[in-house]
C-alpha cells in the first residue's frame, strides 16, 4: 500500500505542480469546506488539491472500515455501492484491507464527477456511473451488500436524498447482510446522522432489522496515522509544498506577496493523524 501511496501522490504532485506553473491560485481561495461550502470539484486543481490534502489519511481510514467488517465476517464476497466515490479513495481501502484475506470484490462507484486519477487495479468487475445518486436507476434486483458514503452523505440536497430513499425502497437486495457504512464530515454527526438513520428506516422497512445500532464514533487514540497504520505515508515534499502553497501563486512569485490578504489560507497541512476521523459503520440483517 506505501508503494501505491507513493506513485499516486506523487503522480497527483506533479500535475498539479504543472497547472500551477501555468495559471494564479486566485481560484483555489474558494476550495473551502466552512459555512456549508464545497470544492468545485469539476475545476481539476481541486481535485488535486483536495487529493494532495486527503489520499492517504483518507485511504487507511476507509481500510480501517472495511476492515471492520471483514472481520466480522458475515460476507464471503464484496459487493460496494459507493455513493459519492470520487477517485475510487474506498476501493483502494478494501482492496488494501483484504490483502491478507484474498476474496472477490464487486465495485459501483457513483458521483456526479468524472474524477481523474480513478484506478480498478485490474479489477474488472469495477463499475462508473456519473450521476446524481437520486437519478440512480437501480436494478430490480441487486446483490450490493455494502453501502459506503465516503465523507459524501451530507452532500446530498435533501430533495435528492428523498428520491434516493423512494427509489430505495422499490429494491429487491439478495444479501442477507447490508453493511451501512458513512465516514462522515468533522463535526457533521447531527447532520450526517439523521439521513444514515433514514437509509436504516428503509432498509428495516424492506425486511431488514439493524440490531444494536452504532452511533457516530472517533477513534479512541488520536495519533499519528504512521502509529494507527504502518503502511501510511506521506511525501515529506509535498507537505512542505502544500505549507507554503500560496507562495507559488503567479502573482505571489511575479510581486513578491499575495495580491490578496487571504490568500495565506489556501497553505494548509494535509491530515497526517486520525484526530478528524468519525464513522458511521451499522449491519443489518435479513428478518
Amino acid at each position: 500500500m506505501r508503494d501505491f501511496i507513493d506513485i499516486k501522490m506523487n503522480t497527483i504532485f506533479s500535475d498539479f505542480k504543472e497547472s500551477v506553473g501555468k495559471e494564479s491560485l486566485c481560484d483555489l481561495k474558494e476550495f473551502r469546506f466552512d459555512n456549508g461550502k464545497l470544492p468545485d470539484y469539476s475545476n481539476k486543481k481541486h481535485q488535486q488539491l483536495f487529493l494532495l490534502r486527503y489520499f492517504p489519511a483518507y485511504l487507511c481510514e476507509y481500510k480501517y472500515l472495511y476492515k471492520t467488517v471483514i472481520t466480522q465476517r458475515k460476507l464471503t464476497e464484496y459487493n460496494v455501492l459507493s455513493i459519492g466515490c470520487g477517485c475510487f479513495l474506498d476501493y483502494y481501502g478494501l482492496y488494501f484491507a483484504l490483502a491478507q484475506y484474498p476474496q472477490s470484490i464487486k465495485y459501483t462507484g457513483i458521483d456526479i464527477i468524472d474524477w481523474e486519477y480513478k484506478d480498478t487495479l485490474n479489477n474488472p468487475e469495477i463499475w462508473f456511473h456519473q450521476i446524481k445518486i437520486e437519478d440512480y436507476l437501480f436494478p430490480n434486483a441487486v446483490d450490493y451488500n455494502i453501502i459506503f458514503f465516503p465523507k459524501s452523505i451530507s452532500e446530498i440536497s435533501n430533495v435528492g436524498f428523498t428520491i434516493f430513499l423512494e427509489n430505495l425502497k422499490k429494491v429487491d437486495f439478495t444479501s442477507d447482510y447490508i453493511y451501512l457504512i458513512s465516514s462522515t464530515m468533522d463535526k457533521g454527526f447531527g447532520y450526517d446522522e439523521k439521513k444514515y438513520k433514514k437509509i436504516i428506516e428503509c432498509l428495516v422497512n424492506i425486511g431488514y432489522n439493524c440490531e444494536n445500532y452504532q452511533p457516530p464514533q472517533e477513534f479512541s487514540k488520536k495519533e499519528a496515522f504512521i502509529r494507527f497504520d504502518r503502511e501510511f505515508y506521506y511525501p515529506d515534499d509535498i507537505k512542505e509544498y502544500l505549507n507554503k502553497l500560496h507562495e507559488k501563486c503567479s502573482e505571489y512569485v511575479g510581486n513578491n506577496k499575495s495580491c490578496y490578504n487571504e490568500c495565506h489560507k489556501m497553505s494548509r497541512a494535509p491530515i497526517l493523524t486520525t484526530g478528524y476521523a468519525s464513522f458511521l459503520v451499522n449491519v443489518l440483517e435479513r428478518s
